[in-house]
């Protein structure tokens, strides 16, 4: 994909689907929703703290099904001793494509 994009992204903790909370995010692709927008504030939702790079690993981050207008990603958090604490599922969508405006225009 070239460009920006508007992305649905509805997640959730597992087990938990009445927990459902969705946002939109203009981005380039995927990783940039995921690693940008979206980690950050579950990682604070668990953490409390902003430990994005120190408690997530790659690991941790498995793409699930991806093709050009859906991704779903699991995304489990651990504590010090490397358990489980928190797991979400993330689900997300390409909605639409960003207008630039003429101003945006090189």
């Amino acid at each position: 994909m070239n460009g920006k994009f508007i992305f649905n992204v509805e997640y959730y903790k597992k087990g938990k689907p009445n927990g459902k909370r969705s946002l939109h995010v203009i981005a380039d692709d995927y990783e940039e929703v995921l690693w940008t927008h979206l980690l950050k504030k579950l990682c604070e939702k668990v953490h409390g703290h902003d430990f994005l790079f120190g408690y997530l690993k790659e690991q941790d981050v498995v793409c699930n099904t991806t093709n050009s207008l859906r991704s779903n990603y699991t995304v489990r958090f651990r504590n010090g001793d490397g358990n489980v604490i928190a797991e979400y599922l993330i689900e997300m969508e390409v909605v639409g494509e960003r207008i630039q405006d003429q101003a945006d225009i090189p």
